[in-house]
Order: structure tokens, then sequence, then C-alpha cells
């Protein structure tokens, strides 16, 4: 128990193996608790700040069911394991459900919803994750916490179960049921907390009769209303779920009736929802949105310090460096963009094409992670061959200087170099120089209390009033994109004109990628040039707006991991606009908020309509934004706009894995089968982002005021929408997208001549 507050074991050679992370903590004690948690308290900031559960201190860990730390550990089929206080039970029947019970009136709290597949064993894996395979050895059920070595799977007393990870010291999933209404009628308790999966949010009908949802800083984000008034809160046989006053006349109810088998359950981003095992649909119970006053965000200008430095290169084969160079006395991350310059000389005439294709420039960074006092580095970040991103000039005879303009530089401490990929003879490379290009820009760090933080440098010519309100409009949306996605970035770093780097923020080849230091880097294009004097009209007409460049580039870093890996390169952007504007409409703050692109769209149900129309015929994405942007205007806001959210949510295993119709999947299945282009065998077992996007379909037609029959759904979406828009195969021409990134079929160029064509 370190004297910064930090408790750490080290091994025999003092190498720290684990830590609680809280150094910086001084004045620090550690307790054990009559709960069993071990929690260090400091003194100095009058909290606690850490527990061994990982999550609030209400929520203890008993009976271990499984260790995979070794080795794969099957669960015995239909045997009980009990919680320590005896309440719960969870066992994996013969049916292949995973199902916990309360024992008081043997009612199932939460189910894995595999009793109607043909299963074959629940496994928990060395990986950490949890998986029950059926007889042809595929995953009909898993809790995604793969890549969570070291994992027990825990039942607690509150009923949950709960997967630990020794290497991340973390909780990683909590079963979400909060009940499930088969045959019997559930009341919920009175004041207890039932969390999300991730534990950022839980609902508890208090003992004020109010159902309310809090966020983890214990914020509420929705409440039923029913204060003082409710007595009991019950999930109805009939699927409803309604609040009873001390005379059991009803006085709040979610307006689900007739969904049986249905459960109760909150979502990783604190929505409540009801989703009916009958009808195969799922409903928005609390339909909130987020909000974001402007005392959560804090604006704070960073002034910029000069950097001019020289340096001797040193070589090493056919590779020069600076070798790492201190740019800022500071020893956390900073923003930056320096131009930097050397002189070549060869031993003959070269041309500047022949230089161009042989000389290329890098750069890397490195920094101290304030958190973990660890040095982060980052790999060679390559520059861009093209004359726009790096200059040539003739000095003398087979003599040139090299110049890249505005690299964006991430680290305190930078290293420059150049390699020779030719048999060209250089004779000698002098004189590194490098200086900050920042000098005209403003820098801001603008930061959300419990939230999504901006560090960006930027340069218009706007009143600094315009400029705040632009801002603060800036981290609602990236909020918003954080809270309906479920990806925490913690940081975005914005650079304009700073694209040697960088084209895209999904381009694995120009972007700083997420196992780097940095999480997520978006680097606006400099080729967007006509589109800067854009953002800044709409800056100066309209500052609470959102410039379709930020929307869209912003939209890219809050794709979840497996959308980004599978929608690879710009495969997703009709996806990542319909994300936007679906943030847009998800926060109070940004209701009015126009969406900008060569004038004000509108918006964001009017923008959803204008955009998909202005930018139809582009790519089968923009159609595919075209048919999200149909229904929406069909469905009406509240249906069609809980459809897209949860399309782009994270980690709800009740919409990926059970909500699509069987009949639904046969006949996407089919339709793709008729191209060409596609492997007829693999169309039988579509990855998880095609049955992803088969789901948001589903609900899509599940939940339209006037069901239609699944072919003509289906013949619907895929030929014209309410403007007469041809777009025939349209859902073909997605679905092998989808397949090609997931199979790893690199040939989208030549796919897209064929989409465009």
């Amino acid at each position: 128990m370190q004297q910064d507050g930090n408790m750490v074991i080290y091994d025999k050679n003092n190498t720290w193996i684990w830590q609680s992370r809280t150094n910086e903590k001084r004045n620090a004690s550690l307790y054990l608790s009559d709960k069993g948690e071990l929690c260090i308290y400091s003194a100095k900031e009058g909290a606690y700040t850490f527990s061994s559960s990982g999550n609030p201190s209400d929520l203890v860990f008993h009976t271990l069911i499984a260790n995979s730390s070794n080795a794969d550990k099957e669960i015995q089929c239909a045997k009980s394991y009990y919680s320590q206080n005896r309440k719960y039970r969870a066992i994996y029947q013969n049916d292949g459900n995973l199902v916990v019970y309360d024992n008081t009136n043997n009612n199932a709290i939460w189910n894995s919803g595999t009793a109607t597949y043909n299963m074959r064993r629940c496994v928990m894996q060395v990986d950490g994750n949890l998986v029950i395979y059926s007889k042809d050895n595929k995953a009909a059920w898993q809790s995604h916490t793969n890549e969570k070595r070291n994992a027990s799977l825990y039942l607690s007393d509150e009923g949950e179960l709960c997967i630990y990870s020794a290497s991340k010291g973390a909780y990683t999933f909590l079963s979400h049921a909060i009940a499930i209404s088969t045959s019997n009628t559930i009341v919920l308790d009175v004041d207890r907390k039932y969390y999300s999966p991730n534990a950022n949010y839980y609902a508890k009908f208090q003992s004020d009769g109010n159902l309310v949802v809090y966020d983890k800083s214990n914020r509420w984000v929705w409440q039923s209303g029913t204060a003082y008034t409710g007595k009991t809160c019950k999930m109805q046989v009939d699927g409803n779920l309604v609040i009873y006053d001390a005379k059991n006349n009803p006085v709040w109810h979610s307006h689900t009736n007739e969904m049986r088998n249905a459960v109760l359950y909150l979502t990783d981003t604190g929505k409540l929802c009801i989703y009916s095992n009958d009808k195969k649909k799922c409903t928005f119970v609390s339909d909130y949105k987020i909000s974001i006053p402007d005392s959560d965000i804090t604006l704070q200008k960073q002034t910029m310090s000069e950097i001019k430095c020289s340096l001797e290169p040193n070589s090493n084969g056919n590779k020069y460096s600076t070798g790492f160079t201190k740019l800022d006395q500071t020893d956390g991350l900073m923003l930056r963009r320096v131009t930097v310059s050397t002189t070549v000389t060869f031993s003959k005439n070269i041309s500047e094409s022949e230089i161009r294709k042989q000389l290329r420039f890098y750069v890397r960074y490195k920094f101290q992670d304030p958190v973990t006092l660890d040095v982060k580095e980052g790999g060679e970040r390559w520059m861009r061959e093209e004359s726009n991103y790096f200059t040539i000039a003739k000095m003398a005879a087979n003599e040139y200087t090299l110049t890249a303009n505005n690299i964006p530089c991430l680290g305190n401490e930078v290293d420059f170099g150049l390699v020779n990929n030719s048999n060209n003879r250089i004779t000698q490379i002098t004189n590194f120089h490098f200086e900050n290009t920042d000098n005209d820009f403003q820098k801001y760090d603008v930061l959300c209390r419990n939230g999504e933080n901006i560090h960006i440098t930027m340069q218009y010519n706007c009143t600094q009033e315009n400029i705040e309100i632009w801002l603060k409009t800036l981290s609602r949306y990236v909020n918003s994109l954080s809270n309906i996605t479920g990806v925490k970035r913690n940081n975005i770093y914005i650079f304009e004109f700073a694209d040697q780097l960088c084209i895209c923020p999904c381009d694995d080849g120009y972007v700083i990628p997420a196992n780097d230091p940095i999480h997520a880097v978006l680097v606006p294009s400099a080729s967007w040039g006509p589109t800067y004097s854009d953002v800044q009209q709409s800056i100066q007409n309209s500052p609470d707006s959102i410039h379709l460049l930020y929307l869209h580039e912003l939209g890219h870093c809050y794709a979840t991991k497996k959308f980004n890996n599978t929608f690879n390169c710009n495969i997703d952007d009709g996806n990542t606009n319909a994300r936007g504007i679906t943030a847009m409409q998800n926060c109070t703050e940004l209701n009015q908020t126009v969406l900008y692109a060569n004038g004000n769209l509108g918006t964001y149900n009017v923008a959803f309509r204008n955009l998909a129309d202005s930018k139809y015929g582009e790519t089968v994405n923009f159609k595919i934004l075209n048919m999200f942007a149909n229904y929406i205007q069909e469905y009406g806001d509240k249906n069609g706009w809980a459809i897209l959210e949860k399309y782009f949510e994270g980690g709800d295993q009740f919409f990926n894995a059970n909500l699509y119709a069987s009949d639904f999947e046969r006949a996407v299945k089919e339709e793709l089968k008729k191209s060409d282009d596609v492997n007829k065998n693999n169309c039988n077992n579509l990855c998880e982002e095609s049955i992803k996007f088969i789901n948001a379909l589903q609900f899509l037609q599940q939940n339209a005021p006037n069901q239609m029959s699944v072919s003509t759904f289906v013949q619907d979406i895929m030929n014209k929408d309410s403007k007469k828009h041809e777009y025939k195969d349209t859902l073909t021409e997605y679905m092998e997208r989808i397949e090609k990134g997931y199979r790893g079929i690199k040939d989208h160029y030549l796919f897209f001549t064929k989409c465009v064509g």
C-alpha cells in the first residue's frame, strides 16, 4: 500500500503485475468491508476511490460457478448453482437455456433465450467468453467477453450472473433481465438496483412509488413520474409493465399488453426495453433523451508555445532518424501540428517523381500516460507521397530539400525520419528542421463532466461567442454518439488541415488505430478545402449547427469495434451518417440543431430525408440511408428513431441474438444467393453484423403502424422508397458488402463499380 495511495502487487523481480490505479490519492487507507470488498479511502478527496468488486458497493458476489484461468470449463447440465443467501439459483437446463431463478417464487428473472435451439453445451472459455453452442458447434449465445482472460463466472446475492476478469481487474458482464413474465406476474423489489450489463446504469422502483433510471453518477435520466402515487410495480403476464397505487388502481403503464412471454431489461445505454418472445418484437419503455446543460461543459483555450529545432539525423541502413526529441516540457499528451524538412544529396541526378516513389517521411511520438504513468509510444506513421503532402525543392546539383507540412504530433516527444526504398545512393542527409505551424490556430479543450472530451486545433474567422456555442454543440454531439452506441472514447482529438497521416478515422491505413495509446483521432482532410469555408459559414449563420463534415467524421469514431471490423475503410459511410443524425435527435439540447451541408438541411427528421435524397445514387450505402429515412418518415418519430437506436447500440444481446424471425432471415439468404459475387455456401452462415442488420430490418417491419408480410417488406426495401427512387437489388448488394468485409475480401473498388453501375 504505497504512499501515493496505490495498492500494488510486485513479482520477485520487483515488476508490478497488478495495481488499483489509485496513485495520486494520498492520505489513503485500505479497508475490508462487511461485504467482503477491499476498499481504498482517500482522506484528501473525502471519497472511496477503489473497491475490489469493480462495481457499486451494493453488488456483492459470492457463488463461483466456473473459473477458466487454465482451460475451458463446461457448465454441468441440470446442476443448480445457488447464491450464498439461497435466494437465487442458476442452471443450464436440459433444453439448452441458461436461466437464473428467484427461489422465493420459482420465477425466472433472466435467461439466455436459447431454449428453442438445438443446444449442445455451455462453456466458460479460457478467453473469458461464456458461450452456448448448438449441436453443429455454432455459437447460439455469448457474453461477448472474449479477450477477458483469467475469468470467473459468479452468481451474486442480487441474482446477477457476473464474469470477473482478473487480468482486467473488473467485472465485464452482468446478466441484465429485470423480470421475465412467462406464466406469472413479477413484482419488482422495492429499492433494488437492476443494472445494465456494463453497470453504467441502473433502474430502481423506489419506496416513494417512482420507477427511475439512473446513470453511474446517480443522476436520474428517466422516471415514470409516479412519486407518492405508486405502491407496486408489476411485470404482468400480458407483457405490460404497470405501476399500481395503494388501492390497486393503475397510475402508469408501458402500453405493451399483448406482448406475452416478455422480458423487461435495461440496455447498456440506459433505456428500459420490453422484448416479447411471442411477437419477436422489442419496445422502448423509457425513450428518454440525454441532456447536457452548459454547466456540464467547460471550455479551456490553450496558448501555443513556439517550437523550432534542427537536428542531424542518425543513419541505420536505408533509414535516417532524428531520434526522440522533446517538443514540450509537459509530460502528458499534447496536440501539435509541425512542419519538418530535411536536405538530401544523391550520388546522381534524380527526377522529382523518382524521389516521391523512393523516399518516405515518417513520424513517431511518445508520452507519459497520466493514469498508469507508463510511457506510451506510437508506431511509425507514414506521410503520403502525393505532391500536395510534401514538397521538393532543388537546391543544387543532386541536392534537394524535402518539406512535409502540418504533421499532427500527439506526444511531447517526437521522432522524424526518412526511409530510402530504392537503390539510388544517398550520399548525405542533413539538417532535420521542424517548427510548429499552429501560430494562427486556436486550440481548445472542451471538457464534459462525466463524458467525452474534445481537444481541437482549428482556424475559423468567427466571433468568440459563436465559436463557444459551436464547440458546446460538438461536445453534446459526441456525447450523444457515445450514449447511443455504448462506445467510450474519453478523448477525441481534432486537427484541421493536417492530413498527411490520416484520411478517415475508419481507415486503418492512415488513422491511429484503436490499440494505440490514443483511442480515437479525427483529422478532417485538407481535400475538403471548399467544405472549410462552408463550415465557417455555418458557424457564422447558425453556431449551434452541425456540419456534415463533423457529423460524418466524428460518427466514424463511435462505431463499435465489431462494426468497424466488418464495415472496413469507408464501407459504412451511409450508416455513419444515419448514426450521426440519430445522435442529433437523442439529445434534448440538439433537437432543434440543424444539419449543415452547402446550406441548411433542416433539423434531424427533415435533414435525414434531405441528405438521403441529395446523396441518392452515389453508392449503395446512401440507398440504404434513403430506406431508413423513408421508414422513419412512414413510421413516425418514436418508432422510427427507436429502430435506429437499437441498430447502432452496442451490447444489446436480446436485440442482436433473438429478435429476427427465421422466415425473414431465410428470405434475405435467398436474395443473397442470387448474386454471382457471393459464395452460396457462406450464405447459410451469416456473420454477426449481417444478423444485426437483419434485426434492424425486422424491427422496422415489426414496429410499423400497419405491419406487412415479410415478402412484401423485403420486396419493398429492395425496389423503391416513397419518392419512387428505383434501386434494384439494394439489399443483396448491401449484404454482399457486409459478408465480403467480414470474410476479408478486399476487392471493394471492383465492387463499387458494380454497385454504382
